[in-house]
């Protein structure tokens, strides 16, 4: 068969963007099994992703299967990105048997992530398998699929977010519902986890506290110092705590920054005797820490050999603390003002909870976005560097194989109380301030979050439950943010930033950032919202920036982000249907002529002959030199300058035209549309008189209803009104979640009772030298006790529901 010729064509025009061949799900369908339809604490849905080069990767719902597309950028001033019309197929050897609702491409652009809410799937695009059939075999891995996530327990254990680390090919980072972070190593085991660490935030330890405050997202750090072996953590009353430090094992990193933070966390030990006791346990840990991950630290023994083994990469060894477990440092603290408070303080002055959750560097600064489920966005920077800081005392649990080696390692990860930073650091003198920061982190005391910024998108309702807030960064600026949603794209360009700007310009201190629309997918009010099916950025050869959207209408938008800081935004309706034409408005302001024209020809000055007594004439070679010169200045500055008019007019007569052509068809549709407004005049009369005649029905039964004795009642108090919302949230939300722990204990219970009848039927024998295998039996009265104070919490929590519904109803009889 021959091949098909390639064709380069507009990205936005692709013949593959269709409707019914992607995605056979529509927003509109209220069943679970359909990945668009929008719950509380999902995982957000993102069908299209870059590979950092020239390929483009969407999901088919429909097939089953990845489609890869070659993308390029003509020349620097293209308007658009082309596609090549040569499309790959890419299918999992696998059967993919859940609804797929996110993909991320690896690091070096060679793996693929398929996840929902509860199954994990890596694609290998590299590593194909022949089939006769089907040339576009790739061998695929399901992650966590026996043990952990299981497309069964969706219900009961959700996938939050799936990332892959920044600084490894191979290993992947999960948070689930069940307050536990996992980073899997897809080189070793896919069911155990390398890295396990349960969260115990500090607000857990009142009940009504564990059941409302859960984790939401999660994001690694970037390039500085210890943030590159830190994972945030966002919790869903939108404080922060961090975890460091978290290391993949057999990852990456730069030997030279690794290097600095040797160096400062040894010198800082040598002066131990300046700090406190619990900052100097740390920072000696921290340093064992390096030298045990990083053996070449403690190899370079002299100044030649140690810049040598700088300059190269360093692999991270096996090792975890056998007596000490990494402490979730938090919440942090928010500065507004100067004036550093609590993240729970902070919390009880906000309406919405935290949905998405975003880390970028910028320059020096480290900057954490976080969107909430009332359509605000509030955007932090780390007022100083984080610090490792472990809880001593608390042993992980290890695995090791026979020959002592590490293989996977789990602990509590808890947060204690009072782990914020104290008002009376900012009372210290300049001069002793940095050296008392140091000990607050290295105490456990991590630096609080200055707010640059809370945008508030004005979003209705109705967008906002189609789909939250979700935050991603521009490559190329990377102060300029994007936020989409339901009802389109906007973008946030921060002006100031405390540590990178610190020579600008004072002007620009606390300056609000600008916010402009992107992408407007409701362009007029009866535009039904609707969710974007994939987002993402991409950078050309060119050095431009791209923003890629896929809608879900199934089309494709392309926009440039140019440098500017304000752009017109792209309207597309996505409620019309898919053969009408969706274009840009690119009719704005009339242009008119530019300014240099309008002031004339240029100012150029034409010497004066000089009188020197005698007479020039035009044949002799020095009045031809004179004349020569006048006639170059006197064509510079008339002769061009008319010719530029010329142009100008020629073209703004084009325009001109084409101006009153699009004003003339307006008009046009204006009349008829005024036509028709006067035909149905009289209609619209009577049906002004009927709603007249209502509202005065109305307004009749409002006063009669104004005397019934239930109206005359005091409205709720504060204290009523808040227990009410938190009442309604425990109904709406908190039950669900106290059912999906049950059911996972429930779970776990019934395997270990499974593995206790197993190894009863086996009844090994007792051998000399041979320890007797354990029983989990104290595991299982653990298990019990549990499940039996969950069921307690429920029961207590239904009756107070019961009881205040009762309450509500026998008012709202009594108002009747």
């Amino acid at each position: 068969m021959a091949k098909e010729e390639e064709q380069w064509v507009d990205l936005q025009s692709h013949p593959m963007f269709n409707k019914a061949q992607l995605f056979p799900h529509t927003v509109d369908d209220p069943s679970s099994s359909s990945p668009f339809v929008h719950v509380i604490s999902r995982l957000p849905l993102n069908l299209m992703a870059w590979d950092g080069f020239s390929r483009l990767f969407i999901w088919n719902s429909a097939q089953q299967c990845l489609h890869s597309i070659d993308i390029r950028c003509s020349h620097p001033h293209a308007e658009t990105i082309q596609a090549s019309t040569r499309v790959k197929t890419l299918r999992p050897n696998m059967k993919v048997n859940f609804p797929v609702r996110y993909l991320a491409i690896g690091r070096t652009g060679q793996s693929v992530v398929l996840a929902s809410d509860g199954s994990i799937m890596v694609l290998y695009l590299n590593d194909r398998i022949s089939s006769p059939a089907d040339d576009g075999l790739c061998r695929s891995i399901a992650v966590g699929s026996k043990r952990i996530y299981s497309s069964k327990d969706s219900k009961t254990l959700r996938i939050l977010q799936v990332t892959w680390h920044p600084h490894s090919d191979t290993h992947l980072g999960i948070l689930s519902s069940d307050c536990v972070f996992r980073l899997f190593d897809l080189s070793s085991d896919l069911e155990i986890p390398e890295q396990e660490y349960h969260l115990q935030p500090a607000t857990l330890q009142n009940i009504m506290s564990a059941v409302a405050i859960r984790p939401v997202a999660f994001a690694f750090g970037g390039e500085h110092l210890w943030d590159r072996f830190t994972v945030f953590v966002l919790f869903s009353n939108c404080s922060v705590y961090a975890l460091c430090p978290v290391v993949p094992f057999g990852s990456i990193y730069n030997g030279s920054t690794i290097e600095e933070i040797y160096k400062d966390a040894y010198m800082l030990g040598l002066q131990s005797n300046s700090i406190g006791s619990k900052a100097a346990n740390n920072v000696s840990l921290a340093v064992a820490w390096l030298e045990s991950i990083f053996p070449e630290l403690v190899n370079s023994a002299n100044d030649l050999t140690r810049e040598k083994s700088a300059s190269l990469g360093l692999k991270a060894r096996p090792y975890a603390p056998f007596d000490a477990s990494v402490s979730l440092q938090g919440p942090l603290s928010i500065m507004l003002g100067g004036n550093a408070s609590s993240g729970s303080d902070e919390t009880k002055e906000q309406h919405g909870r935290a949905v998405s959750f975003l880390y970028n560097t910028v320059s020096k600064d480290s900057i954490l976005a976080i969107g909430l489920s009332d359509g605000q966005m509030r955007v932090f920077a780390l007022a100083d560097e984080l610090q490792p800081v472990w809880n001593f005392g608390s042993s992980p649990r290890l695995r090791v194989d026979n020959d002592g080696n590490l293989l996977s390692v789990a602990m509590v990860v808890e947060a204690k109380l009072g782990n914020t930073l104290d008002d009376s650091t900012s009372r210290v003198e300049t001069s002793d301030r940095k050296n008392m920061l140091m000990d607050n982190a290295l105490s456990g005391h991590p630096p609080p979050l200055l707010q640059l910024s809370v945008v508030d998108f004005a979003l209705p309702k109705t967008v906002l439950e189609v789909a939250p807030l979700s935050v991603l960064t521009d490559p190329i600026i990377p102060e300029r943010l994007y936020c989409y949603h339901g009802g389109g794209i906007d973008a946030i360009l921060l002006h100031w930033l405390p540590f990178s700007d610190l020579t600008a310009d004072r002007s620009s201190t606390g300056k609000a950032p600008s916010v402009f629309p992107v992408l407007d997918t409701c362009p007029t009010e009866d535009s039904i919202p609707t969710p974007l099916l994939g987002v993402t950025t991409l950078l050309d050869s060119f050095g431009k920036s791209w923003l890629l959207a896929l809608t879900s209408a199934c089309e494709c938008a392309v926009i440039e982000m140019k440098t500017q800081r304000e752009l017109y935004p792209l309207q597309i309706d996505c409620s019309k249907e898919n053969g009408q034409s969706l274009e840009a408005s690119e009719m704005g302001s009339m242009e008119i002529m530019s300014k240099e024209l309008l002031l004339g020809p240029k100012d150029i000055p034409i010497p004066q002959v000089s009188s020197s007594g005698r007479s020039l004439t035009a044949d002799s070679v020095e009045g031809r030199s004179i004349l020569h010169d006048h006639y170059k200045l006197l064509h510079e500055k008339y002769v061009e300058y008319a010719h530029k008019v010329y142009v100008e007019l020629k073209y703004h007569g084009l325009r001109l035209n084409k101006v009153v052509d699009d004003q003339q068809l307006r008009l046009q549709e204006l009349k008829e549309k005024l036509h028709g407004a006067q035909k149905n005049e009289n209609y619209l009369i009577e049906r002004t008189v009927k709603a007249v005649e209502v509202n005065r029905q109305l307004e009749e039964r409002l006063k009669k209803f104004s005397n019934l004795p239930g109206v005359k009642e005091a409205p709720l108090t504060a204290a009523e009104r808040d227990f009410k919302s938190q009442i309604d949230m425990i109904n709406s939300e908190d039950l669900n979640y106290l059912h999906s722990a049950i059911g996972v204990l429930n779970a776990r219970s019934e395997r270990y009772m499974l593995v206790s009848q197993a190894h009863l039927k086996k009844s090994p024998i007792q051998t000399v030298g041979r320890r007797k295998l354990p029983m989990p039996d104290t595991q299982m009265s653990r298990l019990k006790t549990a499940v039996e104070k969950l069921s307690q919490i429920v029961d207590d929590s239904t009756r107070k529901v019961k009881l205040v519904e009762d309450v509500i109803k026998r008012r709202e009889s009594m108002g009747g």
